[in-house]
């Protein structure tokens, strides 16, 4: 399902000069080791621009999928920000420091700051404008979960513990979902119910808040599956399920029907850029992979011409 991407091509030849002259639509952003650089474009044709005047490093980056904000903590002072481009980095007060993961939700409205020292997990609603933060135990969940998700409302977060997975409510309630072996899961968009990935397959849980019941959308007859990150795209219709040996599996969730394609990489997560469009990698070798969903192709999103032309000197 892939092939040549010329328009970006065309677009890193062009990048340098359009830039200064129009104000190009902004894909997201992407993680630089410690710093955050802008990715501008639309997914056929998108490029990587220069890293953002923070004035420090980072510990921790996780860039919105609706784009309007990246959520960080400093690599020095543990402190966590939301960095917007109206108002750069802003302290979100009540957070506490030195988070060892950063998690967002689907649409990301939400987000989950995991402490592996005190097993505690910080839920942050009302992204970006308004965030308020509430505490929960998951001692459940070990010193290391497997995997963690957290619903746009913020009101469930699902982790995967030694054994169990476990979804905890917004009054302190916590329930063991009856699945097995899962490695990594994520909340439908605006919506409770989760895609879970195993070796065996994927699964679709519904009711977490009370009776959960579960739904194969895909099984693997060998058990063959390394899942390394599973999503939904905004509307709920498609979910992307990311294997470790860079197999990419697109599942239509009315009729069942899955299609593959390879992204000849191995997929760090499907980290949401828009309504359909999933990053694949960090920055390698100049340039990250992108899954557009809506299109089904793998697309090669490189560094600006300026960008490129200034690392070489």
């Amino acid at each position: 399902m892939r092939r040549p991407n010329i328009l970006a091509a065309c677009f890193l030849g062009a990048a340098s000069i359009t830039f200064a002259q129009i104000e190009a639509p902004q894909l997201g952003w992407i993680p630089d080791g410690a710093r955050i650089r802008p990715v501008y474009g639309i997914p056929a044709a998108a490029a990587v621009g220069a890293p953002i005047p923070a004035g420090q490093d980072f510990a921790q980056i996780a860039a919105s999928p609706a784009r309007n904000y990246v959520l960080v903590s400093a690599a020095d002072t543990g402190i966590a920000s939301i960095y917007t481009q109206e108002h750069g980095l802003v302290p979100l007060d009540g957070a506490g420091s030195a988070p060892d993961s950063v998690i967002l939700s689907p649409r990301g409205f939400s987000a989950a700051l995991w402490y592996s020292s005190i097993h505690q997990i910080q839920v942050i609603t009302g992204l970006p404008d308004a965030p308020a933060i509430r505490q929960l135990d998951a001692s459940l969940l070990g010193s290391a979960p497997a995997a963690l998700a957290v619903s746009d409302d913020g009101t469930w977060l699902a982790g995967v513990g030694p054994g169990n997975v476990y979804a905890f409510g917004p009054t302190g309630e916590v329930n063991r979902l009856p699945i097995e072996n899962v490695v990594t899961l994520a909340f439908f968009q605006g919506s409770h119910n989760l895609a879970a990935a195993s070796a065996a397959g994927l699964q679709i849980v519904t009711g977490i808040e009370n009776f959960a019941v579960l739904s194969n959308l895909l099984t693997s007859a060998d058990s063959s599956l390394q899942p390394a990150a599973v999503a939904a795209t905004y509307d709920n219709k498609t979910v992307v399920l990311a294997d470790q040996s860079g197999s990419l599996t697109i599942i239509d969730v009315a009729s069942g029907t899955a299609t593959t394609s390879d992204c000849a990489c191995q997929p760090a997560g499907l980290f949401g850029m828009g309504p359909s469009a999933f990053r694949l990698t960090g920055l390698d070798a100049g340039a990250l992979k992108l899954f557009d969903a809506a299109s089904g192709q793998v697309l090669f999103v490189p560094l600006t011409l300026a960008e490129t032309e200034g690392a070489a000197q």
